[in-house]
């Protein structure tokens, strides 16, 4: 299962939070042989990187204007590394900042950073360059199928009903019921109503609602489409060469 040389196969994941996508990324990167690329840690090791320079405080607003966050990544190189396909690790200016992309500071602050027109636009060719090396890569976000790669073998839009994505990142974290509540509607919220790469599904996208599927099942439904999308796009090179005079 080896894509035509000097290009990479690209399974899109984009969804809600809570929906599964970091999850059935990772299995199906040990699965089928890929690395599975959370785009989301980007932004995490980004917001980071900007806290560490530029700390919020009363006499300093977050996140810093548009001419100092230009200024700020003139300065900040982004590169990521990959161990046994899908341990993902963020490299800012040659230091691993991965252990960081959860802490509390970066949870509060990384939607704030994560909508800026700058940032999306600085960390698109990032993503794009950090998976060429790559036959097969499962990346997963939410505007992969719509922004990041609108011309992947497959893209798959991950739901699922809210109560369960709740009681999902509540398990994720270890945080309360309530606390995932709150967390997942805010992401929705920040999500759905960005002016730039809002969430949504891309139209050639195949919707899977796991809300009462595992996650094998979920997993073996991607693997199905996948391999129907590699014989429509060999069946489409056969005609088309058929056809050629």
């Amino acid at each position: 299962m080896t894509p035509t040389r000097h290009r990479t196969w690209i399974i899109a994941i984009d969804g809600e939070a809570g929906a599964g996508k970091t999850t059935v990324a990772q299995i199906l990167a040990q699965r089928l042989n890929g690395i599975a690329f959370s785009t989301g840690a980007l932004y995490r090791a980004l917001t980071y990187w900007i806290l560490q320079r530029f700390p919020p405080d009363a006499k300093q607003p977050f996140p810093p204007n548009e001419e100092h966050l230009a200024h700020l990544l003139k300065q900040c190189h982004i590169t990521v590394q990959w161990q046994n396909h899908h341990q993902q690790h963020v490299y800012i200016n040659g230091e691993d900042v991965t252990q960081h992309l959860y802490s509390h500071q970066v949870e509060q602050y990384v939607s704030q950073i994560s909508k800026l027109r700058i940032v999306r636009s600085f960390l698109l060719p990032v993503q794009r360059q950090a998976v060429a090396p790559y036959p097969l890569a499962i990346v997963e976000g939410r505007d992969i199928g719509t922004v990041v790669f609108p011309n992947a073998i497959l893209k798959v839009y991950l739901t699922a009903d809210p109560h369960v994505r709740i009681q999902r990142r509540s398990a994720q974290h270890r945080w309360s019921i309530h606390l995932a509540q709150k967390h997942i509607q805010h992401r929705d919220h920040i999500d759905r109503n960005r002016t730039i790469a809002p969430l949504q599904q891309a139209h050639d996208a195949y919707i899977l609602d796991t809300t009462n599927l595992s996650i094998e099942e979920a997993v073996d439904q991607i693997i199905q489409w996948f391999h129907e999308r590699i014989q429509q796009q060999r069946q489409q090179a056969l005609t088309s060469n058929s056809i050629q005079p």
